[in-house]
């Protein structure tokens, strides 16, 4: 086995594609893969500062994510982006739902996100899901 060199870690970014075809509207979508570069700044639109300067969610951005996320990976057949980030919200009331939720699985998984990003509606049902409760009859 040989380990990568810093030339290789250093070596300019090549994305991966894909295309899939979304289930209700049958339209064939290509996608590509995000540097660190692009997901740092994909996750940096999340977040701002308050009043006293503290990080915090941007609960415009979180309820856009899947918009957001695509808006970032789907491209054309030379691999260039179709969408800029001012589709965004015409992409959020245009695209079905079942559409959505499929393509951001798929883009999660070709990115290699694989469920680390949810939406703020997604945050709030795992989490009366997940909240602590007494053990009942000796369950853990």
């Amino acid at each position: 086995m040989t380990t990568a060199t810093r030339a290789d870690l250093l070596a300019p970014f090549v994305p991966t594609y894909g295309f899939d075809r979304l289930p209700v509207t049958g339209r064939t979508v290509r996608f590509r893969s995000l540097s660190e570069l692009e997901y740092q700044e994909f996750e940096m639109a999340r977040i701002e500062r308050d009043d006293v300067g503290r990080l915090v969610t941007r609960e415009e951005a979180m309820r856009t994510t899947r918009a957001r996320l695509a808006v970032c990976c789907l491209c054309d057949d030379a691999g260039e982006r179709l969408m800029s980030p001012a589709d965004v919200d015409p992409l959020s009331e245009s695209m079905d739902l079942a559409d959505s939720l499929f393509l951001f699985g798929r883009l999660q998984e070709h990115c290699g996100l694989s469920g680390d990003l949810t939406t703020l509606a997604d945050r709030r049902e795992a989490a009366k899901k997940n909240c602590v409760t007494a053990p009942v009859n000796g369950s853990p």
